[in-house]
């Protein structure tokens, strides 16, 4: 849909004016374990985010590296932000549930501000426009790097908060199909 041609009620929209973007916890190799101890918080990696979070292959670091931001809460996007595949830099899952632990420095974290639909703005990624804006901005020489930028300034059509939940129980009933 051209953004020019908007329905009624719909309004040009960037993520920045409606979510907060985090970058993940930063660690060093001897400071996480591939293993649960005592005074340490799991972290999810790019390997985690494959259309649902999954929390196989966690690592764990200090708890006292993961701020208070970067914990996991339900609704938060989490997005893959540097691989050496380009193909995966970013990809994104909505947590379904608060997580007890945080994501690594190869990734961030979208928080949805109460002004839009989580699920409405989980769909917006998954679409071919957000992929396809990715895909020209994504740049490393042997990473492939997205910026916060990237992602904030990604600009879609929004329509009224009412019409999103519409469209959400729409796109959910035809998955349920």
């Amino acid at each position: 849909m051209e953004l020019e041609e908007l329905p009624l009620g719909w309004s040009k929209t960037t993520v920045g004016e409606v979510a907060a973007l985090f970058r993940g916890v930063t660690y060093s190799k001897d400071q996480a374990s591939n293993f649960p101890q005592i005074g340490m918080k799991p972290v999810l990696r790019g390997n985690n985010i494959n259309g649902e979070l999954n929390f196989d292959d966690l690592v764990y670091v200090p708890d006292g590296l993961i701020a208070p931001e970067q914990f996991v809460s339900a609704g938060d996007i989490v997005f893959a932000m540097s691989s050496g595949s380009k193909h995966l830099v970013g990809k994104s899952a909505k947590a379904r549930i608060s997580f007890d632990g945080g994501f690594g420095a190869f990734c961030g974290l979208l928080r949805a501000t109460e002004a839009i639909n989580k699920d409405f703005l989980h769909y917006v990624f998954q679409g071919n426009d957000f992929r396809r804006a990715i895909s020209e901005v994504s740049k490393g020489s042997n990473i492939n790097n997205l910026k916060g930028e990237h992602i904030l300034d990604f600009e879609f059509p929004c329509p009224p908060l009412a019409e999103q939940h519409r469209i959400v129980a729409k796109i959910e009933e035809l998955f349920s199909e």
